[in-house]
């Protein structure tokens, strides 16, 4: 082979090569493009298929939604219901001898702090006093099982009294469910629409000439993703109001199945007690303490017939209003109560306010019966007398530790009592959110109002 043929030859397989890295260039560069195409029709896929799963779930939360409004309705009328129950059954304790009683002394000193008539602060106190005995001549006949095992089954007879109540029939006249997506327009308005598009279109066109090939195509391409775009919320559209008259359906379905079914809540088990009481106090003890404080009130009485009524408050001030809180002690929940004074600038107080220190947390009842008759010791020497403040001191420390030693002569734990209300009340719940959930709005406001009607009998 001479020099020519290899020339030729060599020129040959570098046309080839040459021809064949085109051709690989080519098939490579269609492969990016394929592959960006597929990795963009992919990802219109993806959003277009999140669109349809968002309309989807919009519609199931909205019917999600209405039904367990009207469940919770129901449910809510229920548990109004036995809370009203409770509270029906619990308000004759507060009263009964079974129970323990305590007084709220500090609404009563807020009171007298106000008091312009020396005669009647001293009959109040005399009352408050006799009050504190009777409770402790009562304290043996304190029961308070027995009283808590009766207000278990008043609570249960009164849930009870539910038993019985009949869903209505199904709403008559079925609601539209405004939620749904409106139609499109009609056929006249979309044409309408078409020629103000036109017109749009010839006005961008005479301004800005016929468009470049490139942007031509471009335009074509928008145009048609415009018309998918349409084409799948229309088809949305016609989904979700197809998707929402197939749930009003069922709810009608439901609603008539269940008209005429009767709420019957599970029999509960009686009360069997597990009320923890215990004496706290030894009520000889509180006696002895309420003699001191008896005779010390005969001492305070002459000291303010004798001084008036700036003499019968301790010596920190007699005119301050009281603000403080009580609590019914004996039952689980707490009622804290303000007792504002009314009229302005008035010294406020967390306690009754006495002269007397105490050791730290408090006189035990021990130290204060000592106390107290070391101080009904001292004589009071009448209208003679410059240091009488010492007798009123003395008083109202007795009175206040008095109070405290009466209001906690027991110890009460309702826990048991409260647990039982809460099995009571959550079995009624349920049988009412099971019902609710397949009512319609109709049969849930007559059952709310049913229920409202046998609370109030």
């Amino acid at each position: 082979m001479d020099a020519e043929e290899i020339a030729a030859l060599a020129a040959g397989m570098g046309k080839a090569l040459a021809d064949s890295l085109a051709a690989n260039e080519e098939a490579k560069e269609a492969r990016a493009e394929a592959a960006k195409k597929a990795k963009a029709d992919a990802a219109e896929s993806r959003r277009i298929a999140e669109k349809r799963s968002k309309a989807l779930h919009t519609v199931l939360d909205v019917c999600d939604r209405e039904q367990k409004i009207i469940a919770s309705q129901v449910e809510n009328s229920v548990a109004r219901y036995c809370d009203k129950a409770r509270r029906d059954a619990i308000e004759p304790l507060k009263k009964d001898p079974r129970m323990p009683r305590t007084i709220d002394y500090l609404k009563r000193y807020s009171a007298l702090v106000g008091v312009q008539d020396r005669q009647a602060v001293l009959e109040r106190l005399q009352s408050t006093i006799d009050l504190a005995n009777e409770i402790l001549d009562g304290a043996g006949g304190v029961d308070i099982k027995a009283a808590m095992t009766e207000a278990g089954a008043a609570v249960a007879e009164r849930v009870g009294k539910l038993n019985g109540i009949r869903v209505s029939e199904a709403d008559p006249v079925p609601t539209v469910n405004d939620d749904a997506v409106e139609d499109f327009a009609d056929s006249d308005s979309q044409s309408n629409q078409s020629d103000v598009s036109c017109a749009i279109e010839e006005a961008f066109a005479a301004i800005l000439g016929e468009l470049p090939d490139v942007e031509a195509q471009l335009a074509d391409e928008i145009e048609a993703k415009k018309a998918r775009e349409a084409v799948v919320d229309k088809q949305i559209e016609e989904a979700t109001k197809a998707a929402m008259e197939a749930a009003d359906s069922i709810f009608r379905r439901n609603a008539e199945a269940v008209a005429g079914a009767e709420f019957l809540i599970d029999q509960q088990e009686p009360f069997g007690g597990g009320v923890i009481v215990k004496l706290a106090k030894d009520v000889d003890q509180v006696r002895a303490l309420s003699v001191e404080v008896g005779r010390s009130f005969k001492t305070f009485k002459q000291v303010v017939q004798d001084n008036g009524l700036f003499a019968a408050f301790a010596s920190e001030n007699a005119y301050g209003a009281c603000n403080g809180y009580r609590s019914d002690w004996w039952w689980g929940d707490e009622i804290y109560v303000n007792y504002d004074g009314a009229i302005p600038g008035r010294q406020k107080y967390n306690d009754i306010p006495v002269a007397v220190e105490e050791d730290e947390g408090g006189d035990t009842l021990e130290k204060s019966i000592v106390r107290m008759r070391s101080f009904n010791e001292q004589k009071y020497w009448g209208m003679l007398d410059d240091d009488f403040q010492v007798h009123v001191d003395a008083f109202w420390y007795g009175f206040k530790k008095l109070m405290v030693n009466v209001n906690g002569l027991f110890e009460v734990d309702l826990r048991a009592f409260g647990n039982y209300y809460d099995k009571v009340r959550a079995a009624a719940k349920a049988k009412a959110k099971a019902l609710g959930m397949q009512m319609d709005p109709y049969q849930a406001e007559r059952f709310c109002k049913e229920v409202a009607e046998r609370s109030r009998g």
